[in-house]
């Protein structure tokens, strides 16, 4: 039986507590031409200063089978950051990467589901965030 967006939705919701007792929401996708796809964390405060609002840090998710085990899969969640505009709403800026098997979970047509983690700060280099490890979840309960 193939895993349906509901599915995958239901199971992120039963595994977010682990990772942040912060709200799971979404994040409308709305790409900045300037933006650099994997460099979230500078696009979020580029349009945090330029906008207004806020960067926001947190995490996204993707979905995997297992090619090795028929019917077994799991959810990643990805560190990411997205921004907070002045009206309170969620924005991805962050254009998607050219591999589709990294691009995040997507509901509603333009919807990043994200997990906001105040928490989750980047680690720091001389010149930008650096995401902190992803999470492995299996996608059902008996692994």
């Amino acid at each position: 039986m193939a895993t349906t967006l509901q599915d995958i939705v239901q199971r992120i919701q039963i595994i977010a507590p682990q990772i942040s007792g912060d709200p799971l929401s979404g994040a409308r996708h709305l790409p900045e031409s300037w933006a650099e796809p994997t460099q979230c964390f500078a696009n979020a405060e580029r349009k945090a200063r330029e906008a207004g609002g806020s960067a926001i840090t947190g995490w996204y998710f993707h979905f995997r089978d297992v090619a090795a085990l028929p019917g077994r899969s799991y959810i990643i969640a990805v560190h990411h950051a997205v921004w907070l505009a002045p009206d309170k709403k969620l924005t991805d800026v962050t254009p998607f990467h050219s591999d589709p098997k990294h691009r995040p979970l997507v509901v509603n047509g333009d919807t990043v589901l994200f997990l906001v983690d105040q928490e989750a700060v980047p680690l720091q280099s001389a010149s930008a965030g650096l995401a902190l490890p992803s999470w492995f979840f299996p996608m059902t309960d008996d692994g």
